[in-house]
């Protein structure tokens, strides 16, 4: 049966339930409802055994059909934020047209397509936990932001981002700290059981140091490629990435490799490294981080998904002379989709 590109967007956005909740579909009016409850149990080092929220969220998708190939499209995204279980927040929030054959462009708050450049992260928490020791070095999200999605044609997408400043206030209206960015992607099968993945983006986003008397204006440069191989039940990645702001003279790169296999239908283990060197000047948090994260993943049913996971991050600061800092994190996590 012919897919729209809509029906390709919308499913790739809200892929969080194996059976989206159809609750409207009359007359070129659809309405899908879905999301998940997530909680993890949590215990790092030097800190108690704690039970966190883990990302739950409720996810509203709909779509209209304008005929000749054109739809408009809706998304909005409910999120408990933070650790706790009591921050409900809008997390997505936006609306376009989708344009078969051709792409789809939205506006409103919104993932970018760097936010789909990142291939070697298979974990579910750990891999990808905190600022600067997150996975991508790219800025994957826009609070008010423009993004165009390309069909893909012969193995090949684009897209493109704009974002506006955030913060637009009386006292500094004119302050434009915008943002843009420019992503490709490419999938290839070379043989009957091999897949080869390829993303790269690149980001700008105009920033200023707030903390000086004297506002320093600059601009954040970050870049990132990825390659993932396929093949039967094995998953390789690797991505490698530089982010460099101006503002503050300050430069991060981040290497991540990661591999997943999938022991049976319901059954995966995965493991991740992840190398980050940090350095600004005149500054003593100059620093280096090594990452380790190994777990396993189990369907206990297509709805409810359970993991394991461990992850250690062996940190060395550079004040002088060499400061080592471990720390150990282990987490089990319970989802059920809805």
């Amino acid at each position: 049966m012919k897919k729209t590109l809509v029906a390709l967007a919308v499913a790739a956005l809200t892929a969080t339930s194996a059976n989206a909740a159809v609750v409207y579909n009359q007359d070129g009016t659809k309405l899908d409802i879905n999301g998940s409850v997530r909680v993890l149990l949590d215990k790092n080092t030097d800190k108690r055994t704690d039970l966190k929220n883990d990302g739950s969220r409720i996810n509203f998708a709909a779509s209209q059909d304008l005929g000749n190939g054109l739809s408009a499209v809706g998304y909005l995204r409910l999120k408990v934020e933070g650790e706790n279980f009591n921050e409900l927040k809008v997390n997505k929030l936006y609306a376009g047209l989708a344009q078969e054959g051709i792409g789809t462009l939205t506006f409103g708050r919104q993932d970018t397509n760097a936010d789909e450049v990142q291939l070697a992260d298979y974990t579910y928490h750990y891999g990808d936990d905190g600022n600067y020791y997150g996975k991508s070095t790219l800025k994957t999200e826009n609070e008010k932001g423009i993004k165009f999605r390309s069909a893909e044609f012969a193995g090949f997408s684009f897209g493109a981002d704009y974002g506006f400043s955030q913060n637009v206030s009386k006292t500094n209206g004119k302050q434009n700290l915008n943002n843009f960015g420019v992503a490709m992607f490419y999938t290839a099968n070379f043989a009957d059981n091999v897949t080869l993945n390829v993303n790269a983006g690149y980001t700008q986003e105009k920033v200023v140091d707030v903390r000086k008397t004297a506002e320093i204006n600059g601009k954040e440069k970050a870049w990132l490629t990825a390659a993932e191989v396929v093949t039967g039940p094995v998953s390789l990645a690797v991505s490698y990435g530089q982010v460099k702001n101006t503002a503050v003279d300050k430069k991060l790169k981040k290497l991540v490799v990661g591999a997943k296999y999938q022991v049976t239908d319901v059954a995966k283990v995965y493991t991740q490294y992840q190398h980050n060197s940090y350095d600004k000047r005149n500054s003593r948090n100059a620093h280096n981080l090594n990452s380790f994260t190994v777990g396993a993943g189990y369907l206990l049913h297509k709805n409810v998904e359970t993991f394991v996971e461990f992850g250690r991050q062996n940190k060395i600061v550079f004040n002088g002379v060499e400061k080592r800092q471990n720390q150990n994190k282990v987490g089990a996590g319970f989802r059920v989709f809805f």
